[in-house]
């Protein structure tokens, strides 16, 4: 009797054993499901970001220079997920730390001036010439291309002098200074995104005649944070008759 007692109690701890194992390897097995799900999300949604960085740089690609768009990308990937984008050559690179999503686009001439996260948070991409720029969810100050007017210069008399400007960047500027020839500053206390303004002033033809230098730079003391510092400045001839 107590043999079989002995082993109905083992045969009852092997039952039991082999239950556990059971519900171990299925839980590892849904575990594992459920990873490669996430997985698989965090994939599609990569490939989708990718997809669409590509698609925007390609339709500027396409429609030549002069023209732009705007883009928001998420903060992260499905999941809460952290990812970083670059782009190299022609390749929009999306990386997750565990893998990487490459879109091959049309173009190989991109710059990436800064990318933005988050879709409360707007970045540009333009077309200059060719030249594929993108800028993030800043003002950009940029002087306007041909924008540079004078009127008549004579020794010694005062010339009215013009040149344009624009905000080209997705959000407003705060106050900045426009200077000419390091002596004569024009505030600005705003401007917003796209706006252009002529920026008028009177200076003093110098005594002689011949060609007269006049350099302008926009917010010359840094006091707007941009996409882009190195456009900022212009130099012009003016000749004084």
């Amino acid at each position: 009797m107590t043999g079989r007692r002995g082993q109905a109690s083992i045969e009852s701890l092997i039952a039991i054993v082999f239950a556990l194992f059971v519900l171990v390897m299925v839980a590892l097995l849904a575990t594992q499901k459920n990873n490669e799900g996430t997985d698989l999300k965090v994939k599609t949604d990569a490939k989708r970001v990718a997809t669409s960085v590509a698609d925007n740089i390609n339709m500027i690609a396409e429609q030549g220079s002069g023209f732009y768009r705007y883009f928001s990308v998420p903060e992260k990937l499905y999941g809460d997920n952290e990812y970083s984008i670059s782009i190299n050559g022609s390749l929009v690179e999306i990386d997750s730390g565990n893998y990487t999503m490459l879109k091959q686009m049309i173009t190989s001439n991109v710059t990436v001036a800064c990318l933005d996260k988050g879709f409360e948070k707007k970045n540009k991409v333009y077309s200059d010439q060719e030249n594929i720029t993108i800028i993030c969810n800043l003002p950009e100050l940029m002087i306007i291309n041909n924008s540079f007017r004078t009127s008549d210069a004579r020794a010694n008399a005062t010339m009215n002098v013009s040149i344009g400007i624009i905000n080209f960047g997705p959000v407003d500027s705060g106050p900045f200074k426009v200077r000419f020839n390091d002596t004569i500053d024009v505030s600005i206390p705003l401007l917003r995104s796209e706006e252009k303004r002529e920026v008028f002033v009177n200076m003093t033809a110098p005594p002689t005649r011949g060609p007269y230098p006049v350099a302008v730079g926009v917010d010359f003391e840094n006091n707007v944070t941009e996409s882009i510092e190195s456009n900022n400045f212009y130099n012009g001839t003016i000749n004084v008759a």
